[in-house]
């Protein structure tokens, strides 16, 4: 069972457009893009006000990974009081949040357009809720290998129809430390994707401020 894409996460400021533009010719894949109203331009992996308007305007496929007071912020059910960016550019937003609520998520998806919402999931098996997708992500973005796989991880007829694949990285390589599920009703097939070791450092979104 193919993906439908593989998402990269950590672009930054010295990431080359051309080269990421030439890797989406080739293969399906989505850049996650991180911000933290805390780190924003002054951590190397959450991109300055110039990177992030070459990515916004470059017609790639990106997803909006929003941590620390952003995270908060949509959990506890407040607005953003000064949004980073156009959110409506992205056709994924995940929140990083160690207790997410899927209907907050979906609530302040819901302000940008028609862009899917990404939670973490922390416990054994992947939640029942399918309203967003989920990230199935033991470590909190350490890039810790999980203990639980295999096909009991998740009971079959819970398994959602497709599935994406989500990185994290820093800024150089990508390291696969999870899987994303694209939750879709109807009949359900397949099998979790399982990630690599990780052989870099690895963003730890959730722990970010």
């Amino acid at each position: 069972m193919k993906p439908e894409f593989i998402t990269f996460t950590g672009i930054d400021n010295w990431t080359e457009l051309y080269d990421i533009h030439a890797l989406s010719l080739k293969y399906p894949i989505e850049w996650g893009i991180l911000f933290s109203p805390k780190r924003q331009g002054s951590d190397p992996r959450y991109p300055d006000g110039d990177a992030l308007s070459r990515f916004m305007w470059s017609n790639l496929r990106l997803s909006a990974h929003l941590c620390g007071a952003y995270s908060d912020a949509i959990m506890e059910g407040r607005d953003l009081e000064k949004p980073p960016v156009d959110f409506f550019y992205f056709r994924r937003i995940q929140v990083n949040h160690a207790e997410p609520k899927p209907d907050r998520i979906i609530h302040f998806r819901n302000g940008w357009g028609k862009a899917r919402g990404i939670a973490q999931t922390r416990a054994n098996q992947f939640p029942a809720d399918t309203s967003v997708d989920w990230l199935f992500d033991r470590s909190g973005g350490r890039g810790e290998t999980p203990a639980a796989t295999g096909s009991s991880a998740m009971p079959a007829a819970s398994r959602p129809r497709t599935s994406t694949a989500s990185c994290r990285c820093s800024s150089r390589p990508p390291v696969a430390t999870g899987s994303t599920w694209r939750a879709e009703s109807g009949p359900t097939t397949g099998s979790t994707s399982r990630s690599a070791a990780p052989s870099a450092k690895p963003c730890s979104e959730a722990a970010h401020d």
